[in-house]
């Protein structure tokens, strides 16, 4: 089953919309699911705005575009997100795991 937590973030200058897609199995514990963790978007979203200067984003930007070095980012502090989709006024774009790795 596909379970997607919506996220509205200020990413430079502008509303973005962010997705995270888990993968996840219904089993009987307390929370019904297996392989899922609400709540760690929040606090990785809260870090990485924390930390978001020019620096930063061109260090992010150095090696391939913003979205990429972002998922990546994102990929690496939740090792249970299987995918990422970014949502702005002009553009969808849609990141897997397996195509970064």
């Amino acid at each position: 089953m596909k379970y997607i937590i919506k996220r509205n973030i200020n990413l430079f200058g502008k509303i973005n919309i962010i997705k995270f897609g888990y993968n996840v199995k219904i089993n009987n514990n307390e929370n019904g699911f297996e392989n899922f963790d609400i709540g760690n978007e929040e606090i990785i979203i809260n870090n990485l705005l924390k930390t978001l200067n020019q620096e930063t984003i061109n260090k992010l930007n150095e090696r391939n575009p913003i979205y990429i070095s972002l998922s990546k980012y994102f990929f690496d502090n939740n090792k249970k997100l299987c995918a990422i989709e970014y949502e702005s006024d002009i553009a969808i774009s849609r990141i897997t795991r397996e195509d970064l790795y």
